[in-house]
């Protein structure tokens, strides 16, 4: 997955990979009101969702130790999705 992805050159995945870094490691959470976080969070509980979020990321990277998700676990991915504030 890259980094950022080109709005012009790919809005649906511009919007998806915004959404993803959110929901998974709280990236650009400033840009949301916080009472606009709350409400979503009240009604949609993230409840295990980092715990096998992190799980699957790991098993992946243990059975392929050149794959994006090994590389993304050996940068702190672990870290990023324990310390998401969206948890906190």
């Amino acid at each position: 997955m890259w980094p950022d992805v080109d709005v012009s050159a790919d809005p649906e995945g511009h919007l998806l990979s915004r959404a993803a870094a959110l929901d998974i490691v709280g990236k650009n959470l400033e840009d949301l009101n916080p009472s606009f976080r709350a409400e979503v969070l009240q009604q949609h509980p993230r409840l295990d969702l980092p715990t096998e979020f992190l799980t699957c990321f790991k098993s992946q990277a243990s059975r392929k130790p050149t794959s994006s998700a090994a590389r993304a676990i050996q940068s702190g991915l672990g870290t990023r999705i324990t310390s998401n504030p969206l948890d906190i």
